[in-house]
């Protein structure tokens, strides 16, 4: 402790002054990183996550009108053109729902955590 009696009165106030501006780049250092790492997560979301449920709430809408058309088919005489027009249409509200998942599958699983 010896050293510190021995500086002058200017290189006492310097040093406080020194260390407290190490810090605080120290400290903008450390920040900047981070909100790069949460941008990057950010953008990572939106590009995959938010896509993917998005695909997931349209398949699940198709897969409830699907439904509501085969209860309504069920109080339709199977012979009706009612009947040929709502089996048309439930066919091809499968395929959109096949289409739908194929393209989920298609879709990266993103580890974000790390």
């Amino acid at each position: 402790m010896s050293w510190l009696y021995g500086l002058t009165l200017r290189s006492k106030l310097l040093l406080p002054i020194i260390v407290i501006t190490s810090l605080a780049v120290l400290l903008g250092v450390i920040t900047l990183v981070q909100l790069t790492t949460i941008d990057q997560h950010i953008k990572l979301l939106g590009a995959v996550n938010l896509a993917a449920a998005n695909d997931l709430l349209e398949a699940d809408s198709e897969v409830h009108k699907v439904l509501a058309q085969e209860r309504s088919m069920l109080f339709l005489n199977p012979e009706s053109p009612e009947f040929l027009q709502s089996s048309s249409t439930h066919t091809k509200s499968l395929n959109t729902d096949e289409k739908l998942l194929a393209f989920r599958k298609k879709i990266p699983d993103a580890d974000i955590t790390a």
